[in-house]
């Protein structure tokens, strides 16, 4: 292990600056991939809270009796799947459109008439927040005597959900090209090395050292490689993160109801593990394919 360790950092010091050189691209290209997947991590957060809040709007009939509308949605209120349901008036939906215009709400002026129907909104436990639930409940509540008709909300997230979708592929195709030339960059800097060090592999072999332990420090320095420039992609990331947070989270919370949040725990220390196969990829692409090598070792 001290020989491993000696060599990997004896063959990291003899060409430090094109090692630097490659953890500097390969920062880059982790960098990029981060930045999406900040983006996707941001986006899903949003709509995955809005979503989980979004009740099901249920429109009463305007011929149902106004005392009736509190038994109705106490019925409701009474299933396991309903968490809560609230009697909305025509009046009340008329307040709530006045104040969603905002400057513009001059233009309801004089239109108090009951212009919205009454409706019931129904808050969904989350476990019930299933396409097949929220189907089954549709059903329901439309056989519900006063029931006009009901809207769970589901296609007015099925758009952004398709751009959540674009998000991934863009994330796992772009992402995946440039961690692919990020093997190469790391599989760039081994070759070198290679041939800094063929001599002393040639007096290796010939002194009985397996391929294993030849080839075991430069399979390291790749993943050395990989995991320093995940880290650094990592920091950088979260630089930008804390540089955003300060200026812009409390109109993020004002307009989506959620914080700006950064990659969980487990995203971060996937990072670092996919960092290190990446570097691990690049030195079995040296190893495998440099001529040097394979004059040496075999």
């Amino acid at each position: 292990m001290r020989y491993l360790l000696s060599q990997t950092w004896s063959n990291i010091r003899e060409s430090w600056g094109v090692v630097m050189q490659a953890i500097l691209l390969m920062t880059i290209s982790f960098f990029v991939v981060g930045a999406f997947g900040l983006l996707a991590v941001q986006v899903e957060t949003v709509l995955e809270r809005w979503e989980s809040e979004a009740p099901v709007i249920v429109y009463l009939d305007e011929k149902l009796e106004a005392e009736k509308r509190p038994i109705l949605a106490q019925e409701i209120q009474s299933w396991p799947t309903v968490k809560k349901v609230r009697v909305v008036t025509p009046k009340e939906s008329m307040k709530r459109l006045r104040k969603s215009m905002g400057k513009h709400k001059h233009l309801l002026y004089g239109l108090d008439g009951p212009l919205l129907p009454p409706t019931l909104e129904v808050d969904v436990v989350l476990r019930a927040r299933t396409d097949s639930h929220l189907k089954k409940l549709e059903g329901t509540l439309r056989k519900l005597k006063g029931v006009k008709n009901v809207d769970v909300g589901q296609k007015w997230f099925a758009p952004l959900w398709t751009l959540v979708a674009w998000v991934r592929g863009i994330l796992w195709g772009g992402g995946g090209l440039l961690l692919f030339c990020a093997c190469f960059i790391s599989a760039g800097t081994i070759r070198m090395a290679l041939f800094v060090h063929q001599d002393e592999i040639a007096v290796m072999r010939l002194l009985g050292a397996t391929e294993q332990f030849i080839r075991a420090p430069f399979y390291l320095e790749g993943v050395v490689k990989g995991v320093v420039s995940a880290g650094a992609a990592l920091l950088f990331l979260l630089a930008m993160y804390l540089s955003l947070v300060v200026p812009f989270d409390s109109q993020f919370l004002a307009f989506t109801s959620v914080h700006l949040r950064f990659f969980p725990i487990a995203y971060m220390v996937g990072s670092l593990v996919v960092g290190a196969g990446v570097g691990w990829l690049g030195s079995w692409i040296a190893l495998r394919t440099n001529p040097t090598e394979q004059r040496v070792l075999t």
